[in-house]
């Protein structure tokens, strides 16, 4: 009878520790799947035909009067431009432009148009 109680020892997978932290005496938390940090979001990818398309909708809703007093747009201005373009990630293969997509880029197009026309003193 000894002889069937060695085989079966034989036959035991080992147990499996638990993991140990750091801290003494406590255990750690096992890593879980959704731990994991997410994937990374699409950028909007922006074509000089879609810079196009946002200035002269920009400047259209300029025309109705979509700007706050201090000469802004407002966010239906971006909104309008973000349905106007709302087929171009189709083309570029970035992600689907946003009206916040729409106003970064703006306020970058304005940067660029006063870097390269010299208006360094407008430059925030």
């Amino acid at each position: 009878m000894s002889e069937a109680l060695e085989n079966d020892k034989e036959n035991i997978p080992p147990a499996t520790p638990a993991p140990v932290s750091s801290k003494k005496g406590k255990q750690a938390k096992s890593v879980k799947k959704s731990d994991a940090p997410p994937a990374k979001r699409k950028h909007a990818i922006w074509t000089d035909n879609d810079d196009k398309i946002l200035v002269n909708t920009l400047l259209v809703q300029h025309e109705e009067g979509v700007q706050t007093s201090n000469g802004t747009f407002k966010d239906p201005a971006f909104q309008a431009a973000a349905a106007a373009l709302k087929e171009s990630h189709l083309l570029s293969g970035g992600a689907l432009k946003s009206s916040d997509s729409c106003k970064t880029r703006y306020n970058a197009v304005c940067l660029f148009f006063l870097i390269v026309n010299g208006h360094k003193s407008r430059i925030r």
